[in-house]
């Protein structure tokens, strides 16, 4: 037991962390965002459309898939 859990003489509960859920994007979607961070940049695509700059950066691989 920890010196905390000894002061306050309860135990301690463990909360279960939240889980993600996964995002599945659209084609069209994930094209508009790969057209966007190649006029611009990656990191400001992923800010714009609210996803992760890896899935920008993955998504730029598949471009021929996603055309």
């Amino acid at each position: 037991m920890s010196s905390l859990d000894e002061l306050d003489g309860e135990k301690s509960v463990e909360v279960p962390k939240a889980t993600k859920r996964r995002s599945n994007y659209d084609l069209s979607f994930k094209s508009s965002v790969v057209s966007f961070a190649l006029k611009f940049d990656i990191s400001k695509a992923a800010k714009n459309f609210g996803v992760s700059r890896s899935c920008v950066h993955d998504w730029i691989k598949q471009k021929e898939v996603l055309k």
